[in-house]
């Protein structure tokens, strides 16, 4: 029969981060055939897959993905306060470099790991390549670590995507099912 688990997973972001977009495309592994608005809400998916180094284990995902707009982040607390949360997903559009945007990417992102529910949560940036950035440029995995600085960067694991084209789904769902993500302290 094998090892069954399951993984609470909380996608939170920015506005228009693309994380509604991504959890579709993570849950059939391409690009939904869809254009998706700002969520007013959160959606809700359940994902089986099996380890592909262990045929015999399988993990359920339970993704809640959650409003990025500033009035409704609000409701995040309602959910990892109330639930046991094993991978804090953050999604950032990779495509977006302003220096306010990326400050308000490093403030909530901070907030995020130093509320106590979520402090024994594996800590995960997606940088979500959902735009053609201007020069084609999109912000780096280095260039996140030195915004977060030291501390914040050594309990965090960083995987660029594209929701868009399928670009790394593969490798963020073994992410996931495996917890490969860094763990905060117990």
């Amino acid at each position: 029969m094998g090892n069954s688990f399951e993984r609470n997973i909380l996608f939170m972001g920015l506005a228009n981060a693309g994380s509604t977009q991504l959890l579709y495309s993570l849950k059939l592994l391409r690009s939904p055939e869809m254009s998706f608005k700002p969520s007013n809400g959160f959606n809700y998916e359940v994902i089986d897959c099996i380890n592909n180094e262990s045929t015999t284990t399988r993990y359920k995902l339970k993704i809640f993905d959650l409003p990025g707009n500033e009035d409704l982040r609000c409701v995040w607390e309602h959910f990892y306060n109330n639930m046991s949360v094993d991978v804090m997903a953050f999604i950032v559009d990779a495509s977006d470099r302003s220096m306010a945007k990326l400050e308000e990417v490093k403030s909530t992102f901070t907030m995020l790991c130093n509320e106590e529910h979520l402090k024994a949560s594996a800590k995960l940036i997606i940088l979500n390549q959902k735009k053609t950035a201007g020069k084609g440029k999109f912000i780096s995995k280095s260039e996140i670590l030195r915004l977060l600085g030291t501390e914040v960067g050594k309990m965090t694991t960083i995987i660029t995507v594209d929701a868009k084209s399928g670009k790394n789904l593969q490798a963020l769902k073994k992410l996931l099912c495996t917890g490969k993500a860094t763990q905060g302290p117990k």
